[in-house]
């Protein structure tokens, strides 16, 4: 009965700080809705998705799917613009769900109901989360997407510690994280090389080592997509986006790296001309001079054009974009195994801006932007926060190192160390990823593990405590 009136609760705080919001939000949510005009950063445009669906997610889109899958079956069901703000609706359920997931993790690590309960609560009025909520398309959405799957994700592999795991029930757990894996990989471009996570956690689940080909399913979707890309472009890549080398390049501008960037490849590419020329022309985004690198690419997109139904101009995908990222990639992954002092620069600046304010630097509630309460909110929000930075990068680094060892000498991990583990590296992943390929928005990234970095501190004492405990005993 007591866990039934705090889920109450939880649930009773979601909904009545929703109602403040969308009632005070309603009006420009019509207008947000309608406006697609930046939709091919993340996604296809409506039209295309309400009358050429797989056709244009076939060949007009290399990034995953996921979010443009969900797009899909809401413009269906409901048309485009929405009448009433369906996708905003659905991210707050996702929130309430994020809620529910964190206070049973808490729970399991140990921790009080009450305590979980609150956590879960702040969860619930969490600005950051209110704002990209009411921001859903075009770009919160696409960053909020992964956050609620890496928290699922969490909770089903914790799932598959249970007393019970050599059973029928526990192997159902197994799969269900894979496929949360699964759906993690397929849900945002940075996220391409995420299968490696499930992969080695799925090693550390008891019972029948077959339980370990759950852990396959991402890279088996990642593949598929893959080869889905190399039969539209010609080119096989894991990361699937094509704005890759724009982002990279990004960065390596906004952090003050490219002359000694150019230096470097010039020195080690002294007669290609992309290097010589093309590289300044990049940089002083001179469009036709980086072109003229890569003649054949108008004839390949125009080619591509004249075979869809669509008639339209490519949106959002090109030949140009990915034969860019080619070039650029191997250019960038030299500079920086040779030059690791620049490599750690590079993500000591990003990562600064990782942790900056999501409130104001993803997303932030127009029909509330001078409201007392909300800035007010945030502002205690942003200071807890500082608390969270300092125990993530004291006792969760510690609790990292320990753990592996620890491990080694059990020979095994306890369902509290591997989950730790599991969301300590999906968390380092997104941090470190986002800072060496892009600079100026990393706060964006940071949504994907926003759960995680309320969750490491608590999930990080757990386990230190309990090592200690087992050292005491020894």
């Amino acid at each position: 009965m007591k866990n039934r009136l705090q889920y109450l609760y939880i649930f009773m705080a979601w909904l009545s700080v929703r109602a403040y919001v969308y009632f005070y939000n309603w009006q420009y949510f019509s207008a947000d809705n309608a406006d697609d005009s930046t939709f091919h950063m993340w996604y296809l445009p409506p039209d295309y998705i309400a009358n050429h669906f797989i056709e244009s997610l076939i060949y007009l889109r290399g990034e995953p799917p996921l979010p443009q899958i969900i797009l899909g079956i809401l413009i269906k069901l409901f048309g485009w613009p929405f009448t009433i703000p369906v996708d905003s609706m659905l991210l707050s359920i996702a929130a309430l769900a994020n809620a529910f997931l964190m206070r049973s993790i808490l729970m399991r690590y140990a921790f009080g109901a009450k305590l979980a309960t609150a956590i879960a609560i702040l969860w619930c009025i969490y600005p950051a989360n209110l704002g990209v909520e009411v921001s859903a398309f075009p770009i919160a959405f696409y960053e909020a997407l992964p956050g609620f799957i890496f928290t699922l994700g969490l909770w089903l592999y914790l799932k598959c510690f249970d007393k019970n795991a050599a059973s029928c029930k526990a192997s159902a757990w197994v799969w269900l994280f894979g496929l949360s894996c699964a759906m993690l990989s397929m849900s945002r471009s940075t996220l391409s090389w995420i299968f490696i996570l499930p992969v080695m956690a799925c090693f550390f689940i008891p019972g029948d080592r077959k339980k370990i080909i759950a852990g396959f399913f991402a890279i088996t979707f990642q593949l598929l997509w893959s080869l889905k890309n190399y039969a539209v472009y010609g080119q096989f890549n894991l990361e699937t986006a094509s704005d890759v080398g724009q982002n990279i390049f990004s960065t390596i501008l906004n952090t003050g790296n490219y002359d000694d960037f150019y230096s470097y490849s010039v020195k080690k590419h002294p007669d290609d001309p992309f290097v010589l020329i093309g590289l300044p022309c990049l940089a002083a985004y001179d469009l036709p001079c980086i072109e003229k690198h890569f003649p054949g690419t108008k004839n390949h997109d125009s080619e591509l054009e004249s075979r869809l139904s669509i008639h339209g101009k490519l949106y959002g995908e090109s030949y140009f974009l990915h034969d860019l990222s080619k070039k650029l990639k191997p250019l960038y992954a030299d500079y920086l195994f040779h030059n690791p002092a620049a490599a750690l620069r590079m993500i000591a600046k990003s990562y600064r801006l990782f942790w900056g304010n999501i409130y104001w630097q993803v997303s932030y509630i127009k029909g509330l932007d001078a409201d007392p309460i909300i800035l007010q909110v945030n502002s205690l929000m942003e200071k807890y926060k500082l608390a969270n930075i300092t125990a993530i990068h004291s006792i969760g680094i510690l609790a990292a190192l320990l753990i592996p060892v620890a491990g080694v000498r059990q020979k095994s991990l306890s369902g509290l160390q591997a989950g730790f583990l599991f969301a300590f590296l999906g968390f380092s992943y997104v941090a470190v990823i986002s800072s060496l390929g892009d600079h100026g928005e990393n706060a964006r990234y940071r949504v994907d593990v926003e759960s995680f970095a309320w969750l490491l501190p608590f999930m990080a004492y757990r386990c230190l405590r309990h090592l200690k405990e087992k050292t005491n005993n020894v």
